[in-house]
């Protein structure tokens, strides 16, 4: 006869000894592999209940998705997600699972909004405390579980496609791209290791190919504050060049660094490959660590001692150029007249959703970061030049992650996106020059 005997611990954890042996417990959070932990949404729409367990999906494969209203992407994967639910919707069952706390206490009428523009039939729940439950901090966020009630992928959707769920479906063997941690805080985070630094040497370094580490990309100012090593795991070798001359990856639209200087580099070289890579393949990244020198390195040391690591690796010649680059410019349209758009100072009220924003007494100046902030990315530089001052009041109707409807929308209160360009710091990488006397 097996004895069983519990032990409580400080935390008032049961830990249950078999001959003296612990057992692992059910998980609380999902894990791969394991079954799913069990699960009731009480918000349910556009399914034949308004509350669901595990038990209503088993014999299909489920697909918790996890978003809420200010994930950009999301809301872009949305439509797709709807194509693929189409497609095999006898097979599998996509759960919608957006956050209702708080901050996102709009997200069923954002839904409706999306639902009603994007043409979506989709099961829809909204709950945040099953997030918080199982520790999901960071989104997009897909539970993929097979028929049988285990979890097969924790993803983040973005390589999810209908020829993998053919072959899923076939019972054949299918990668999807694992979720990591994104941006991680913790310097020593990550799921897995690249060696601890000797702790008695005043210099080291590596750049090798990425190896399943979470994305760590923090500036260079951010991690000598916090000690003295360096490092970039997942990181593109366009981002390090940047860490290197910049000081920063990748930088938003909130950044100092924003339409000063210019996030894509001039590759002006015979062989740019190295330079090549793709987030959803997992192609063309890196790993790179820096312990810099002694106790008195500083930004300006570490950078110097990247910016010679990469010529001494790859040999290329780098200088940061004033360049006329393409950008959209935020318009006031002739149409328009801004003194009906102006308001008093004082408190004011904005609501943002994917299907458009209302302001009121809102400051001009962040009105751009609300026009763009479902169409922006990293490689595309909007500008204000509406020459708006003080605080307005304005209203946009449209879909935000669609060009056509969010241009539409900005003309019909009498503004507008135009392209046009602007000078700004640019990185140019080249071949090494090659002197006659060498």
């Amino acid at each position: 006869m097996i004895k069983l005997k519990t032990v409580v611990c400080g935390l008032l954890f049961p830990i249950i000894l078999i001959k003296g042996q612990p057992v692992d417990l059910p998980s609380l959070v999902p894990e791969v592999g394991q079954p799913l932990p069990h699960f009731v949404l009480n918000r349910v729409d556009y399914f034949s209940k308004k509350q669901v367990t595990n038990d209503d999906f088993i014999g299909k494969w489920l697909f918790l998705d996890f978003w809420f209203p200010g994930c950009v992407s999301c809301i872009k994967a949305f439509p797709k997600v709807n194509q693929l639910q189409a497609a095999f919707n006898d097979e599998i069952q996509f759960v919608m699972v957006g956050l209702n706390s708080r901050p996102h206490r709009h997200v069923e009428r954002v839904y409706q909004g999306l639902r009603k523009r994007m043409d979506l039939n989709l099961v829809v729940a909204y709950d945040s405390a099953l997030a918080d439950a199982w520790q999901i901090h960071s989104m997009p966020h897909i539970i993929v579980v097979d028929p049988q009630g285990i979890v097969r992928y924790i993803t983040p959707g973005s390589d999810l496609t209908s020829a993998k769920l053919e072959r899923l479906l076939k019972g054949e063997h299918v990668t999807l791209k694992p979720k990591d941690g994104a941006i991680v805080a913790n310097p020593v985070g990550g799921n897995a290791s690249h060696g601890a630094f000797d702790a008695a040497s005043l210099y080291e370094s590596s750049l090798k190919p990425w190896t399943g580490q979470d994305r760590y990309v923090a500036s260079v100012d951010f991690q000598v504050q916090r000690g003295q090593s360096f490092r970039a795991t997942k990181i593109p070798l366009v981002e390090l060049y940047h860490l290197a001359y910049v000081g920063k990856a990748i930088w938003g639209i909130d950044d100092s660094l924003y339409a000063r200087y210019y996030p894509k580099p001039v590759l002006n070289m015979s062989d740019s490959s190295f330079f090549q890579y793709d987030y959803k393949a997992d192609t063309g990244l890196y790993n790179y660590y820096l312990k810099p020198l002694g106790k008195t390195s500083n930004v300006s040391e570490v950078m110097k001692a990247l910016q010679q690591e990469l010529h001494d690796i790859f040999g290329y010649d780098v200088e940061l150029k004033d360049v006329s680059v393409p950008v959209w410019k935020l318009i006031v349209t002739s149409s328009a007249v801004p003194s009906k758009v102006r308001s008093d100072d004082g408190g004011y009220y904005y609501y943002e959703s994917p299907t458009g924003f209302t302001v009121r007494n809102f400051p001009a100046e962040k009105l751009l970061r609300l026009v763009v902030r479902y169409i922006s990315n990293k490689y595309t530089i909007f500008v204000d030049e509406t020459g708006l001052a003080g605080n307005i009041d304005l209203e946009v109707d449209a879909l935000m992650t669609d060009w056509d409807e969010l241009r539409k929308g900005l003309r019909g209160k009498g503004f507008d996106l135009i392209r046009g360009t602007r000078t700004m710091k640019v990185l140019v990488i080249s071949d090494r020059k090659i002197s006659k006397g060498s």
